[in-house]
């Protein structure tokens, strides 16, 4: 759903984008400023449902507010937003008694003075008179649903607020409408799709923990506090299962009796009350439920949770569940293709970016010609831009991500689709790829058939580092995915003034790590001393801000121990370097170390062409990593990131054994080895009646053997008695002594 202009943090209708006079009639549902309304019924004092009334678009300023407004006979409006913190109305009252529903919490009035002071569906209300029969309406609080009418009544300039960090835009609804329902009732294992979330008739458990696979659901209206179709359970479940990370989900439902299942991610809760949720942990989500109001027979209410949820189970023996919103996890990315030009084509070896991620055009089963071009018919089934790959694949350069989604529409021809590497090229449709592992990624795919072809939506969880998308005439939109847990420490050179020279042997830092101009070695064995590092803001690299170039150089980077390193590249000539603990690697490019393993470290490499060269990202883990260098002849690097290495110590107790033969006042002076990640305080204990041993006392002297090996050496006084000695190591800033 797409809401109103944005003012200063609000957005409000206006009515203004309505042809004048045009006539809505119970049931008509039209859209204005991007949001849609659905005129319904009206309820008069005396409890009786009028369901003939019209709701008409007039230039009377009845509301009190400029330009047009709404008139309303015998009717009311029905809206639904995201999160808000106010709602707010210019009204016109000129007879009759007034309906107002917040939340679902249905309301009758004979004045709209009478509203003054009410909490309706949690929200409270407020009115301030503004003429003889007009005034303003203030809701605050939460107000996800509303419906405002009268007998004789106008409507103006309706405003709400969002929650702070609210975007509509990442808001979407299952309202059980597009498509519709299934018709009849719907038993255990009926399954339907809306939004291509998957929705499945599951069986239900009773209070008494036995369980039914005999009860049902069906499509009902008006019991859930929510316009439109709905959704009732007679001893039923429904399973909601998403294709991405949801990060919150909401619910609006009536409970009219018998207990209720809830389960998120697999942990289920059999209830007496759902009222009785509010506070629970359930699958790591956090849920929250909010009674809204009382109905005949039950109540309504809207359940919450939040977490990283993926999939949900809801039901009851006499229970009701309505609009049903989702939005991503925190922290997921995604590429819409909004900001390129429809209809202006990018060929091979050709690039664009959008948030960050690089995207490059590639050859299509080796095939040139093709080309890659933003549209805007909704091949893909999202709303905007999509882009078209006609003959052609489109790869992305993504650092690392744990899930990734796309919606996508296929129309003909082949597909490929490489994941970490691995290539899969297939004639028939993209949905026959659902359930295949590529690339050590499992692949999901929803879809539907259209004329012409299938519209669906492209799902992979595991660890990608690499995919690459094509076809014939596929369109791709909406492409999200969620980024792998970023490394705490990164470098990315802003601290340097652009176009600073580093000689070979010349060292700089940035915090706290200095890194160090080497000689570059070449493939025959010789090395050159006259190369050097140049700071550029040139973006070769792939990443923003500056970068930093080696020409004809190495870069030895001091990190004393990190379990991960990732960094963004870009190759324009020559070959490379890379030292890995001690350990020389020589490449025409780094792809050449792509899945190379180097003692416990693994080499990741994902590249795409761009003009004059390559741009990737180069990962490495498996670590200890104590040793690091890279470089080249025509060769970028910027944001380097790296997992520090936890402190530990190995071979932390050593066992001296009586030495009676020896004076009490002669020492020994003994050594052994430990090995150290990352910096560290030592302190050296003895279990000795005579106390604990200083390291003056000890004489203890440490130092580096090699990469993050030590050699410790303690004098240690001869004695009659056995001892035991224990190093032990505490994190800290202060190196052994």
């Amino acid at each position: 759903m797409a809401f109103g202009n944005i003012v200063s943090g609000q957005e409000y209708l206006d009515f203004e984008d309505l042809v004048l006079d045009t006539t809505y009639n119970n049931g008509d549902t039209f859209s204005t400023t991007g949001t849609t309304v659905q005129v319904g019924p009206f309820q008069s004092g005396n409890g009786t449902t009028v369901t003939d009334g019209f709701v008409r678009v007039r230039d009377f300023q009845s509301a009190g507010h400029n330009g047009q407004d709404l008139v309303f006979n015998n009717a009311t409006i029905q809206l639904s937003f995201p999160c808000t913190e106010s709602v707010s109305y210019h009204f016109g009252s000129f007879g009759g008694n007034l309906n107002l529903s917040v939340n679902g919490d249905f309301r009758i009035v004979s004045s709209p003075s009478d509203l003054d002071g009410l909490l309706v569906g949690g929200v409270n209300v407020s009115m301030m008179q503004t003429g003889a029969n007009t005034g303003i309406v203030t809701l605050t609080g939460n107000v996800t649903t509303l419906a405002i009418g009268g007998s004789e009544f106008a409507l103006d300039h309706l405003c709400y607020t969002l929650c702070p960090g609210t975007d509509p835009g990442d808001r979407r609804y299952i309202d059980f409408s597009e498509p519709p329902v299934p018709d009849g009732d719907l038993t255990v294992g009926d399954e339907w799709q809306e939004d291509f979330v998957s929705i499945q008739v599951t069986p239900f458990a009773f209070a008494n923990g036995s369980t039914t696979d005999q009860g049902f659901a069906r499509e009902s209206v008006g019991t859930a506090g929510h316009t439109g179709p709905e959704v009732t359970t007679n001893n039923a479940n429904l399973r909601f299962l998403f294709y991405e990370c949801v990060g919150r989900v909401e619910v609006h439902f009536g409970a009219y009796g018998g207990n209720v299942n809830l389960s998120v991610n697999g942990d289920m809760a059999n209830l007496g009350n759902l009222l009785d949720a509010d506070g629970l942990t359930l699958g790591r989500a956090q849920v929250s439920v909010q009674k809204s109001g009382e109905v005949e027979g039950g109540y309504l209410g809207i359940l919450t949770f939040e977490g990283e949820i993926k999939e949900f189970e809801l039901g009851g023996q006499e229970f009701a569940m309505d609009h049903i919103c989702y939005e991503p996890c925190a922290g997921m990315s995604c590429i819409d293709f909004e900001e390129l030009t429809v209809r202006v084509p990018y060929g091979e070896g050709e690039g664009f970016s959008e948030d960050g991620v690089i995207m490059t055009v590639g050859k299509f089963n080796n095939a040139s010609g093709g080309f890659v071009a933003a549209d805007d018919n909704l091949r893909a089934n999202h709303a905007g831009n999509d882009l078209l790959l006609n003959d052609a694949k489109l790869d992305f350069l993504i650092d690392c991500a744990t899930h990734l989604s796309l919606y996508y529409g296929h129309f003909g021809g082949d597909i490929h689709l490489e994941i970490n590497g691995e290539p899969v090229s297939h004639t028939g449709p993209l949905s026959n790829l659902s359930g295949s592992t590529i690339g050590g990624v499992l692949v999901t795919i929803r879809h539907m058939s259209v004329n012409g072809g299938e519209q669906g939506v492209l799902v992979l969880e595991g660890t990608i580092q690499s995919i690459s998308i094509g076809g014939q005439e596929l369109w791709i939109d909406h492409v999200c995915f969620t980024p792998c847990q970023p490394l705490p420490d990164c470098i990315d050179f802003e601290a340097l003034p652009v176009t600073k020279e580093y000689a070979v042997n010349e060292a700089f830092s940035e915090d706290g790590i200095t890194m160090t101009v080497e000689r570059f070695l070449f493939s025959n064995g010789t090395t050159t001393s006259a190369g050097m590092a140049v700071v550029d803001d040139a973006n070769k690299a792939g990443h923003l801000g500056n970068d930093l170039a080696l020409v004809n150089a190495n870069l030895r980077v001091g990190v004393d121990c990190a379990e991960r390193i990732r960094l963004h590249f870009g190759d324009y000539g020559g070959i490379v370097n890379l030292l890995l603990n001690g350990t020389p690697l020589i490449g025409d490019d780094l792809s050449d170390f792509d899945g190379m393993t180097v003692g416990s470290l693994t080499i990741s490499v994902t590249q795409g062409t761009v003009a004059g060269g390559v741009i990737g990202v180069l990962e490495i883990w498996g670590g200890p990593i104590t040793e690091f260098g890279i470089g080249g002849q025509e060769f970028w690097i910027d944001h380097l990131c790296y997992m520090p290495c936890d402190p530990v110590i190995v071979e932390r107790c050593l066992e001296m054994d009586s030495m009676e033969d020896l004076p009490d006042n002669v020492t020994t002076r003994v050594h052994f080895s430990i090995i150290v990640r990352g910096t560290v305080e030592l302190t050296l204990l003895t279990s000795s009646t005579l106390g604990a041993l200083s390291w003056g006392d000890a004489g203890a002297t440490i130092t580096r053997h090699s990469g993050n090996l030590y050699r410790l050496y303690v004098d240690i006084p001869k004695t009659t008695v056995r001892r035991f000695y224990q190093i032990d190591l505490h994190p800290g800033p202060v190196a052994a002594p």
